[in-house]
C-alpha cells in the first residue's frame, strides 16, 4: 500500500488486498497520514482482489472517523473491482460510501443475478 499526500487530497493506491489482517493497520495508517491540510481522501481499489467484512468494516469506520474531525474529510473509492463492487452491494455499503467504477466493472456486477 501506498500513501501519498497531496496538498488537501491524500491518496491510498496499491492496496492489493483489505482483509481482516490489514484493516486495523490500513486504518491507523490512513489516520496517522492525515494533515491539517487534507479535506480528501481518495482510496485507489482498482488492484484490490480481496475485500472481507473486516476491510469494510475499516473502510466504514474511516469515514466515521473523517467525519469527526473539524474539517470532515470526505472519502471516496476509486475503481473497484467486480467482486468489491458485489461485497459492497450486498452489504449496502455502496450507498454509505462515495465511489466509481469502470463501465466494464459496473456492466459486470449490475448485469448478473443478485446473489
Amino acid at each position: 500500500m501506498k500513501i501519498l499526500s497531496q496538498g488537501d487530497r491524500l491518496r491510498v493506491q496499491e492496496l492489493t488486498r483489505l482483509t481482516a489482517a490489514e484493516a486495523r493497520s490500513f486504518r491507523a495508517a490512513v489516520l496517522a497520514a492525515l494533515g491539517p491540510e487534507v479535506r480528501h481522501i481518495e482510496i485507489d481499489l482498482s488492484l484490490t482482489s480481496q475485500l472481507d467484512c473486516a476491510g469494510l468494516g475499516a473502510l466504514l469506520a474511516l469515514r466515521k472517523s473523517l467525519r469527526r474531525l473539524p474539517a470532515q474529510a470526505t472519502l471516496h473509492l476509486h475503481n473497484p473491482g467486480p467482486q468489491v463492487l458485489h461485497l459492497l452491494q450486498l452489504t449496502r455499503a455502496d450507498q454509505l460510501l462515495s465511489w466509481n467504477c469502470s463501465a466494464e466493472a459496473a456492466r459486470s456486477i449490475f448485469s448478473s443475478p443478485m446473489s
